[in-house]
């Protein structure tokens, strides 16, 4: 009768060939790769498939085993499992050979087969170690490779990190991290988009516009605050390693927990292979840049604050030489001549003592009279210097004499939210009073209403006022630099002298909208609520 071949046997008994296999390698504890060929599904459709083209390589010849064997040793490397355990699947597999020919109880089959049994599995073990060796010098060289590829990969970020140390500016940091993605992942074209506070910038390389559905993107990921990778046919891709190929991915730009932008590359049709390992790199050059982006928008501020710092000084030195011109000048035209004045008087007393008693008598009533009106010019002078009221009658009844002197000399009148009484430091009423004085004036002087508004409470111990209204505004991003603007110096100064009492200075303002300031300083203190 007609013997089967052993290869036929064999895959006729393949269940039970896997079966004896899986038994074989629980024996001895299972590594990381074992674990994922034998509790897996797909592990085990793949085992299967391992032995059937094992098996069939003893009609079919034994390169097409061999190029199997490859791709899983490219795989495995590229997975990152160890080449630990991979001679027991070797191994296993012949004694499960062995196991199922013994099996056989066809003693006819066994005499009539025996030496072309014996040969073929002859040419099984040595197709088995050849596979092994195919296996294994696959495995390292692609290792060698990944080496190398993580090398190059280091190389680029240590020498992109000591480059983008000493850029600052929005540009020279989007042109570096452009230039170098584009060619270290090998894309068509990546973008940026840059996003904090009012600052919101498009970049792109090679070309200079970002295409329309990748600034829609980019607008989307920073919303979301989550990546997204799309595969060559723009469908989602749900794992991110199923498919190596995509034709766009975009990432957040994050750095200790804020969004600085997000970040785009992009391909054609022929896409670009991104997976965990590219992934892993992207974040670490996309981290680098957004602390780029801190220290640039940091030094930004530093550079404005110290002109700004700059520019007040020099501002309150102009202004304190004008304040004492002022004083100087006050004091002359007032005190100083009504004391001359007197001096006049009480010298043609000295006159009058000797010829007309009547007369003298008449003169120190008009000295008397001087003097008390040299006291008066010398209270409101000292009053100009430092609100007396806020010391004698409290912050509440200095600010409605300040709104009602404020409406008299310009008609603007001053809708007032305020309690009956405020109990506060006295610093911290000085520096309510002299915000609302700078406040009102900048009101008179730009905003061109009839009305304003002013809101003053305590909470718990917190002072909050609000200063609004309703006209000409202006854009606080074009013109709250006060060196740029030298009319804005008393926003400048309210700002300073607010922080300078531990408080928070707030503005809000659009052209043609109005403007709102908001003033919250800390103190201990009540209030009671007015009616």
């Amino acid at each position: 009768m007609d013997t089967p071949s052993l290869s036929k046997l064999l895959i006729h008994r393949l269940p039970d060939l896997v079966a004896i296999i899986d038994r074989l390698i629980r024996q001895t504890p299972l590594s990381h790769y074992q674990i994922s060929v034998l509790e897996t599904e797909s592990g085990m459709k793949r085992l299967h498939a391992w032995c059937e083209k094992l098996i069939k390589s003893l009609e079919e010849g034994p390169l097409e085993f061999y190029e199997y064997q490859r791709q899983i040793s490219i795989e495995r490397a590229e997975q990152g499992f160890q080449l630990d355990g991979a001679s027991q699947f070797y191994g296993a597999f012949l004694q499960a050979v062995w196991e199922v020919c013994r099996s056989r109880t066809d003693t006819e089959y066994c005499r009539a087969s025996r030496i072309q049994t014996d040969s073929e599995l002859e040419k099984l073990q040595q197709t088995c170690l050849q596979g092994l060796n195919v296996f294994s010098n696959t495995y390292l060289k692609t290792r060698e490779v990944q080496l190398d590829e993580s090398l190059s990969y280091l190389d680029n970020l240590h020498q992109y990190t000591h480059d983008i140390i000493a850029r600052q500016s929005f540009g020279e940091i989007s042109s570096l991290l452009l230039t170098n993605a584009s060619r270290l992942f090998n894309v068509q074209g990546c973008s940026l988009l840059i996003r904090h506070g009012k600052i919101s910038k498009f970049f792109n390389h090679p070309l200079p516009k970002v295409p329309a559905n990748i600034s829609k993107f980019l607008k989307s990921v920073i919303k979301t605050g989550n990546p997204a990778f799309f595969l060559k046919n723009t469908a989602p891709a749900v794992c991110l390693d199923d498919d190596p190929l995509k034709s766009q991915i975009c990432l957040p730009i994050r750095s200790h927990s804020a969004c600085y932008g997000a970040f785009a590359l992009y391909s054609g049709q022929r896409g670009f292979k991104f997976t965990s390992k590219q992934l892993g790199i992207l974040n670490q050059m996309l981290y680098i840049t957004a602390v780029a982006i801190e220290n640039g928008l940091m030094i930004h501020e530093i550079k404005v604050n110290r002109k700004e710092l700059q520019a007040l000084t020099g501002k309150i030195m102009t202004l304190q030489e004008e304040e004492r011109k002022r004083i100087a000048t006050d004091i002359h035209d007032t005190i100083a001549q009504t004391l001359t004045g007197v001096g006049y008087q009480m010298q043609y007393c000295k006159e009058l003592i000797r010829h007309d008693q009547h007369e003298l008598l008449n003169n120190i009533d008009g000295v008397l009279r001087s003097v008390d009106r040299a006291i008066n010019q010398s209270r409101e002078l000292i009053s100009n210097l430092r609100p007396g009221l806020i010391d004698t009658v409290g912050l509440i009844p200095a600010l409605h004499q300040l709104f009602d002197q404020f409406t008299q000399e310009t008609g603007i009148k001053i809708g007032r939210m305020m309690p009956d009484e405020v109990i506060i430091p006295p610093d911290s009423s000085i520096c309510i009073y002299r915000v609302l004085q700078s406040a009102l004036s900048n009101i008179f002087r730009h905003a061109d209403v009839k009305k304003a508004i002013v809101k003053l409470t305590v909470k718990g111990k917190f002072v909050q006022l609000t200063i609004s209204d309703q006209g000409k505004g202006f854009d606080p991003f074009e013109g709250w630099s006060s060196f740029k603007n030298p009319d804005r110096f008393g926003l400048l100064g309210m700002k300073e002298r607010v922080e300078a009492a531990g408080g928070v200075f707030g503005l809000k303002a659009a052209l043609n909208k109005g403007c709102q300031i908001q003033v919250r300083i800390p103190v201990t203190g009540n209030c009671k609520n007015g009616k």
